[in-house]
């Protein structure tokens, strides 16, 4: 809970911090720039310029870096917990029921889950590949091709750990629920932003 709490800490403050130093840097190049010196906006003649792409950079790069780490971090941490709680036993037909057999496993288990996804994406990126010139169709069905291979694999690999760490099967079934969520909202959201499709 600590790590978890202090990555958001950093990613509110590069977040927050970045985007005032953007702020403060473009308005003043854009002061000293248009209205002084009446030289256009992103001039490299301005110095303050200089200033604006830095925390563009701090804002946009290093605060969105920190944001995807702390919603990660936070999700381990908040699966780890229920793994813990998951390793109570639950009453089913009269007969005591463990989804996970230890602490152990259930301390290692959203970690491992979590590489077997990791390795996946590693995979998929490499999938993704477009010839020279590729139209815009090329470069979408080589996106599909790297995600789509990317949950395949994410989904076998949460198998096999599942299955030989001797965890439920019910948990399996919630990581595919969730990859199959994911996938879903990707296919929609490309559905209704892309101009391939009517409205």
């Amino acid at each position: 809970p600590a790590y978890g709490f202090g990555a958001s800490g950093v990613a509110l403050f590069a977040r927050v911090g970045g985007g005032i130093f953007t702020k403060g840097a473009d308005s003043g190049a854009d002061l000293v720039g248009k209205v002084e010196a009446g030289i256009p906006e992103d001039d490299p003649r301005n110095a303050a310029v200089i200033a604006d792409f830095v925390g563009d950079n701090v804002g946009d790069v290093a605060g969105m870096g920190a944001d995807l780490f702390e919603s990660y971090v936070e999700s381990v941490v908040a699966t780890m917990a229920l793994c813990l709680v998951a390793t109570g036993a639950i009453a089913v037909g009269g007969k005591a029921f463990h989804l996970v057999p230890d602490v152990q496993i259930a301390w290692w288990l959203p970690f491992l889950v979590r590489a077997g996804g990791v390795i996946a994406a590693i995979i998929g990126c490499f999938l993704v590949r477009v010839g020279e010139k590729p139209e815009m169709g090329a470069l979408l069905g080589a996106l599909r091709r790297g995600t789509n291979t990317a949950v395949v694999l994410t989904a076998i690999f949460s198998f096999l750990i599942i299955y030989f760490l001797g965890a439920s099967l019910g948990i399996f079934w919630a990581v595919l629920a969730g990859l199959i969520a994911g996938a879903l909202v990707g296919e929609s959201t490309n559905y209704y932003t892309s101009y391939a499709f009517k409205p």
